[in-house]
């Protein structure tokens, strides 16, 4: 009965989002945080009708993106850039590593070694391929959210081994889509910067917390 409507708005955010940038770059921060605050609400809605860890932490999560990204996208529109940055950095290492810690306490008896050592194999490639004049002051920080990325990634796969359902599924695609939304801004801003990444890093981000968002709706 909600899944539709629900589903409807999620599209919206992936659509807005991947376009706001070049529309309407002097509300880009006012727009997504509307667009991320709107799955935080939406969280809350069906959280309330059954609450647990897991759908805390997903509403907690989407809270503190929401922060994220109001104060990540209005950096450039505003004379604190660096105060911006800081903010919105670590609202969204906060708000991850919710959701990634309470994953893996919850799935913490599907546990896979695996999977640890191949997210960190990869977390690792990427941190020490980006380019190091680029990173500046920025390496120590960055190294922190690769290991952050690489818990939710891990935590996200616990869960699914946790459920072996579909809320599991769900929210082990919604990690993966988050880390690869991640793993694009880093390969743009540390590496090879390219045009258009916003076509790439908005969709995958929406679609990880949009998946997130529906781990709680398809619980009821």
């Amino acid at each position: 009965m909600y899944s539709i409507p629900v589903l409807f708005y999620c599209f919206m955010c992936i659509v807005v989002g991947s376009m706001i940038k070049k529309l309407a770059p002097e509300f880009e921060g006012i727009i997504k945080t509307v667009l991320t605050g709107g799955l935080f609400l939406l969280s809350v809605v069906f959280m309330l009708r059954g609450i647990n860890c897991c759908f805390i932490a997903i509403s907690v999560g989407l809270l503190f993106s929401t922060i994220g990204d109001y104060f990540l996208a209005s950096q450039e529109n505003t004379k604190n850039k660096e105060l911006f940055f800081i903010i919105g950095f670590l609202a969204f290492l906060i708000g991850y590593l919710v959701y990634g810690v309470t994953f893996l306490i919850i799935g913490h008896k599907s546990f896979s070694l695996l999977s640890v050592c191949v997210i960190t194999i990869i977390s690792i490639f990427q941190f020490f391929t980006l380019d190091r004049d680029l990173l500046g002051k920025n390496v120590i920080p960055i190294f922190l959210y690769f290991i952050q990325a690489s818990i939710l990634v891990v935590g996200g796969i616990a869960m699914f081994f946790h459920f072996n359902n579909l809320v599991g599924l769900l929210i082990m695609q919604g990690c993966f889509f988050l880390y690869i939304s991640d793993s694009i801004i880093a390969h743009n801003l540390f590496r090879h910067p390219f045009k258009n990444s916003d076509y790439l890093i908005m969709p995958t981000y929406y679609i990880g917390q949009s998946l997130l968002l529906f781990s709680i709706i398809t619980s009821f």
